[in-house]
């Protein structure tokens, strides 16, 4: 078994090597941006809760009108909140940040390894804000210009949709129970958004806000997946989830590996003499 120091070009976790520790295998750790996100988030919802219940910032007459997004807001100038209702959950219902949050932890940890720290927090808030304007666009059009929009939803989506791309033919348990291709859950939960928004069901849920952060990583991974300017390059060219290219979709560093960034070592040869974690002494 490959110690953890010892990592290729050919995993997940490459970008992050020149950061790696020993507990980077653990699930979560090598991914700040995404640990912190998930602090930031139940931090504010946390802060929304007691101001609320001192009645000092109530949730209707402060939190909702100047955050969340309101389209009749944007309309006014208020446009900042396509990007503050991202990191607004509901102040009344603890379930809706426990869930876009452990969604959040469980896939973002990879995708951040796989992208970057940077990169990954910029296609967090490229997905989130994606999905307030598809929301906006659309509830506008629909006459719904009143009614406040907050979540993470819209990210998170983009997060899964992503995840679909890097590792689509990976298994997860769906439901903790059901044994599921990863490709497969994601086009899943596209298409029952889409159903979802078409027959007008289970309102309550900005459905639209949901399906603009998918659409936006999908956008996103195929772009990338051909052409990047700064730097990366894949090992193949993206194509759709269902489609096995021989060694998958990968990302590498293309610029020469110096040894003054691993003193670890390398995969070609062995760690110094001064590293050696296996020692008794």
């Amino acid at each position: 078994m490959r110690p953890w120091y010892k990592y290729s070009e050919k995993t997940d976790d490459y970008p992050q090597r020149m950061v790696i520790t020993p507990f980077s295998k653990i699930w979560g750790y090598g991914a700040p941006v995404t640990i912190a996100l998930v602090i930031i988030n139940a931090a504010i919802w946390l802060v929304m809760e007691i101001t609320n219940g001192f009645g000092w910032l109530p949730l209707e007459t402060w939190w909702y009108p100047l955050w969340a997004m309101t389209p009749a807001m944007v309309m006014r100038g208020h446009v900042y909140q396509l990007i503050t209702s991202v990191f607004l959950h509901d102040g009344l219902n603890i379930i809706h940040l426990v869930v876009n949050m452990y969604i959040l932890w469980m896939f973002g940890p990879r995708v951040e390894r796989s992208f970057s720290s940077r990169r990954f927090l910029v296609f967090y808030l490229v997905c989130g804000i994606a999905g307030s304007l598809i929301s906006f666009v659309m509830r506008s059009l629909g006459g719904d210009i009143n009614t406040p929009s907050l979540g993470a939803s819209a990210a998170v989506f983009g997060i899964l949709v992503s995840y679909g791309f890097l590792f689509a033919h990976e298994k997860l348990l769906l439901f903790f129970a059901i044994p599921a291709t990863v490709w497969k859950v994601v086009v899943g939960f596209i298409v029952i958004e889409t159903f979802l928004i078409l027959f007008g069901l289970q309102e309550g849920v900005d459905h639209w806000a949901h399906l603009g952060g998918a659409i936006a990583a999908a956008i996103w991974m195929l772009i990338q997946g051909r052409k990047d300017d700064h730097g990366w390059t894949s090992g193949r060219k993206a194509g759709l989830p269902g489609r096995r290219p021989s060694e998958g979709f990968r990302i590498i560093v293309t610029r020469p590996v110096r040894d003054i960034d691993h003193p670890e070592g390398i995969d070609d040869e062995p760690a110094p003499g001064w590293f050696n974690i296996d020692s008794d002494e």
